[in-house]
C-alpha cells in the first residue's frame, strides 16, 4: 500500500527514514538491557537491511545516467569497508553481541553490501567485481540462498550433535582447525538441504508464477 500510494521521491524518504529508525531501535533494547537475540532478530531492529534493499530498487529505477550511482556505490563500499574494519579491529572480529557491533555495526553491514549491490549492478561487463559475481560458483549460491538462509541454523545445530567444535581437540594448540572443519560440514548440511527443497519443493511453486503475469 505504502508503495502503490507514495511517489518515488516520497519512498526514497521512507527507506532512509526505516533505515534509521532500526538503528535507534537497537540502540534503546541496547540502553535498556534487552536481550541481544531478540534484538538481533526482530523485524523492527532489523528492518534498515530490507530498507537498503528497497532503495537500490528506487535508485536503479531513477532518471539519467546511472554512472555517477556506480561511482558512488564504489566509493561508498570502500568507506563503508575502512570502516566496518576499524570496528572488527579492536575487537577482534565483528562479534554481533557487543553492543557497538549490536548497534551501528549492523547498519554499517547493511549499507556496505547494499553499495557493493549496487557497484556490481552498474559494473561494467568486463570488471573485476561483475565478473565475480556472474561466476558460476556465486549464481548456484544465489539460486539456493533463500533456503540455506533458512535451514542454515538447523543444520549448524544438527552437525554439532555429531562434532562440536567447542569440545574437539586443538590442532597444534589452534582451535581455528576445528571451527573451519565445522563451518565446511554446516555448510554442506545446508546446501545439500537447500538442495533437496529448492528440487522439492520452491521451483514447483515458482512456476506458478506464468498464471501471474
Amino acid at each position: 500500500m505504502v508503495v502503490l500510494m507514495c511517489s518515488r521521491r516520497i519512498l526514497i524518504g521512507i527507506c532512509v527514514g526505516l533505515i534509521a529508525t532500526a538503528f535507534a531501535i537497537r540502540t534503546g533494547f541496547v540502553l535498556s538491557g534487552a536481550s541481544s537475540l531478540i534484538t538481533f532478530v526482530i523485524t523492527p531492529a532489523r528492518m534498515d537491511c530490507l530498507a537498503v534493499g528497497a532503495l537500490l530498487a528506487l535508485l536503479v529505477r531513477g532518471p539519467g545516467d546511472a554512472g555517477w550511482r556506480t561511482t558512488l556505490s564504489r566509493r561508498c563500499f570502500v568507506v563503508l569497508g575502512a570502516a566496518l574494519l576499524t570496528l572488527a579491529i579492536p575487537g577482534k572480529g565483528l562479534h554481533w553481541e557487543t553492543p557497538l557491533n549490536h548497534t551501528l555495526g549492523l547498519s554499517l553491514v547493511a549499507m556496505f553490501f547494499g553499495a557493493m549491490l549496487m557497484w556490481t549492478y552498474g559494473a561494467h561487463d568486463s570488471s573485476c567485481i561483475r565478473r565475480i559475481f556472474e561466476s558460476r560458483f556465486m549464481r548456484t549460491a544465489g539460486k539456493y540462498s533463500y533456503s540455506m538462509y533458512i535451514f542454515h541454523g538447523p543444520a549448524g545445530t544438527l552437525v554439532k550433535v555429531f562434532y562440536d567444535p567447542t569440545t574437539a581437540p586443538l590442532l597444534f594448540g589452534s582451535a581455528l582447525p576445528r571451527t573451519l572443519a565445522y563451518g565446511i560440514l554446516a555448510g554442506l548440511v545446508t546446501f545439500t538441504v537447500a538442495w533437496i527443497t529448492w528440487h522439492a519443493l520452491e521451483k514447483r511453486v515458482l512456476s506458478y508464477q506464468k498464471h501471474f503475469r
